[in-house]
């Protein structure tokens, strides 16, 4: 089974914490600079700039959009193996009260026997009393 680096997930997920609020911003940023035309109003080198900073949007874009799948993916990777062990250990847990179960059985069975043995022994006991073992007086001591 491979191990799950919680660490590196949790790291991971921190970095993207406020993801939502990040992509909202990112978009309302780009609606905003859609809208004004920048380029009648800029200078060449600030046109350049301008450039670089849409290509950078584009990356960070294209960054989210991964980590986001590459978290979905890890995410459906932990709990298709959790649902795994789940299953597994349901069985074993199945498994074990059938055993449990049939062990019980077996020893309400020997101790029922064990208990009637000894109820037959002590009644078999008290019907066969001992008797004394007196010497019988024969004619000869009687004189």
């Amino acid at each position: 089974m491979a191990q799950i680096n919680w660490s590196k997930m949790k790291t991971e997920l921190s970095k993207y914490a406020d993801l939502e609020k990040l992509k909202g911003e990112v978009n309302r940023l780009g609606q905003e600079l859609r809208k004004f035309d920048i380029h009648a109003h800029l200078s060449p080198t600030a046109k350049q700039r301008l450039k670089t900073v849409e290509d950078r949007y584009h990356e960070i874009s294209k960054s989210l959009a991964k980590a986001q799948r590459q978290v979905d993916r890890e995410v459906s990777r932990v709990l298709r193996q959790i649902k795994s062990q789940r299953t597994k250990a349901e069985k074993s847990l199945t498994q074990v009260k059938t055993m449990a179960k049939a062990q019980r059985k077996k020893l309400e069975k020997a101790s029922s026997q064990i208990a009637s043995r000894v109820m037959k022994a002590t009644t078999t006991k008290k019907k066969t009393k001992k008797r004394s073992t007196r010497k019988k007086s024969t004619p000869s001591q009687a004189n």
